[in-house]
């Protein structure tokens, strides 16, 4: 029996007993009512046959239904890695990510085989993940992403599912690599770009805010006006922060001007952001860094001009302080606590 869930372009969507979605087609066309069932599962498939139903609506015919994705075996080849990591670029993903995630799915492709991924046991997936974090994570989003996105399995088939973790370092755990840069350096860079890249870096520099988060505030951020210190004129919203909420972020005149630009140029290029800052650095003959070091780059500076763990904490959104002190303000040497912070 089919239960309505929702609608789409076309019509109607209804889960069938099985759990699987299916697309019917539920229109008005010139006064005359039309409903027949897409026998499609995705809404790309089902998207397909409703430009061609719309073209001649009387004389449509489906010549044969779409495969079942149920009936079908689903292997980690090339297409689906090259898909998930589409999806994982317009998702936001920084390059880097996006190029680790591919050698992780790659060495799970060669270990993995032919095998079907649907349904397939947990315990055979933990020899090839071995503990590592990284790798987990991408295994998870790679079943999820099946899942939620592309409806090709079910919570059932998906054998990480609410059973596989993705493993928390202790403190002690935690890399001990310095990844703040020097502001000098940072300086050095921003003169050497264009004005497009260079507000996107400019405002990374002066808020700390992720590389994701940057992009979402180029597409759907704002300003609100700011109330208090004359040193501050704007606030920045974040929205969707990853711990679930907005993230506010106080603003002075240079930043202001930078996160406007920012909203007017609206989304980019998460990997070109990334090339043209590697090739900035190039100009500016200085070591190369990454958009994303800038977080840990404002914490170190903060805490080297006098502010407490606590204010840090509160400034680049963290929950705990311990967050703070583990990933950001570890390597940092406080010259002067009464120093205000710029």
């Amino acid at each position: 029996m089919a239960r309505y869930i929702g609608r789409w372009e076309g019509g109607e969507v209804v889960r069938l007993a099985s759990g699987r979605r299916l697309y019917v087609i539920s229109v008005n066309v010139r006064g005359r009512r039309f409903r027949q069932s897409t026998r499609a599962w995705t809404l790309k498939e089902a998207r397909a046959i409703y430009r061609r139903f719309i073209v001649d609506p009387d004389g449509f015919r489906l010549v044969a239904p779409p495969p079942d994705p149920a009936q079908q075996p689903i292997h980690l080849d090339e297409a689906l890695v090259k898909g998930f990591l589409d999806f994982s670029r317009r998702k936001g993903n920084t390059g880097d990510w996006v190029s680790e995630q591919r050698v992780h799915l790659l060495a799970l492709k060669d270990g993995l085989g032919k095998q079907d991924l649907r349904g397939l046991p947990l315990q055979t997936l933990l020899p090839l993940v071995k503990g590592n974090a990284h790798r987990i994570a991408v295994l998870k989003a790679l079943y999820s992403w099946l899942r939620k996105v592309e409806h090709r399995l079910t919570p059932a088939e998906d054998p990480t599912h609410g059973t596989l973790t993705v493993p928390q370092r202790r403190v002690g755990q935690r890399r001990v690599a310095d990844k703040s840069v020097p502001r000098a350096r940072v300086d050095a860079v921003l003169a050497c770009m264009s004005e497009r890249w260079r507000a996107l870096l400019h405002l990374q520099a002066g808020t700390g805010i992720h590389t994701t988060e940057l992009l979402r505030f180029a597409r759907a951020g704002w300003l609100e006006g700011y109330r208090g210190p004359q040193r501050a004129t704007s606030v920045m919203v974040v929205p969707l922060h990853k711990n679930g909420d907005e993230h506010r972020v106080a603003l002075d005149a240079g930043l202001d001007q930078a996160a406007r630009a920012v909203r007017i140029s609206g989304t980019f290029d998460p990997s070109g952001y990334h090339l043209e800052v590697r090739l900035a650095c190039e100009r500016a003959k200085v070591p190369p860094f990454t958009p994303g070091r800038m977080r840990h780059s404002v914490a170190t500076w903060m805490v080297e001009a006098g502010a407490d763990l606590a204010s840090v904490s509160t400034f680049l959104g963290h929950r705990t302080l311990a967050t703070t002190r583990a990933f950001y303000a570890r390597f940092a040497t406080p010259r002067n606590p009464a120093l205000e912070v710029r």
